[in-house]
């Protein structure tokens, strides 16, 4: 089942002439740039210029929520990403593991390499998002970074 969404460019991350597809079929190897997958077909593929590449995304997705109430000169995902990684760091707490909360803040929107960012308002139930995001995850994780570094990849789908 396919629904066609127009001007909505957070849904899936694939946008063809304004418009979006939202399937519930959806899976993260259906978001990967041709470029990535061309590096990943290769006899001897480099996964973690693959996985860079595609984490590459989030400097240039801008976020959904700011582009929806038209304000067009908006943080990137990873500049959010960036700015609260910076916030955990501040962190005064001594009962908070810090070095932890700014493992999580690196990496909690990385999914949105793929996935785009997902707001409340898109017609995409929370729990779809969440398994979009998941499946993300374990892609990132077991096909690009695990071939390159199992400790990191583990680390990544535990935070």
């Amino acid at each position: 089942m396919t629904t066609t969404i127009t001007n909505k460019k957070s849904c899936s991350g694939s946008v063809e002439a304004g418009k979006t597809r939202l399937t519930t079929e959806w899976k993260p190897e259906s978001q990967v740039p041709q470029y990535v997958k061309n590096e990943l077909s290769k006899p001897h593929p480099n996964y973690i210029l693959a996985f860079l590449n595609v984490v590459q995304q989030l400097k240039i997705q801008r976020r959904t929520g700011y582009l929806d109430l038209g304000i067009k000169e908006c943080e990137s995902i990873s500049d959010h990403m960036y700015r609260l990684s910076i916030i955990t760091m501040l962190i005064k707490d001594s009962r908070v593991n810090r070095d932890k909360c700014v493992r999580i803040a690196l990496v909690h929107d990385i999914a949105e390499s793929l996935v785009g960012d997902i707001t409340p308002v898109d017609p995409i139930g929370k729990e779809e998002k969440h398994r979009r995001e998941w499946e993300t995850i374990k892609y990132l994780c077991n096909a690009l970074i695990k071939p390159y570094n199992e400790i990191a990849a583990k680390e990544i789908m535990d935070d």
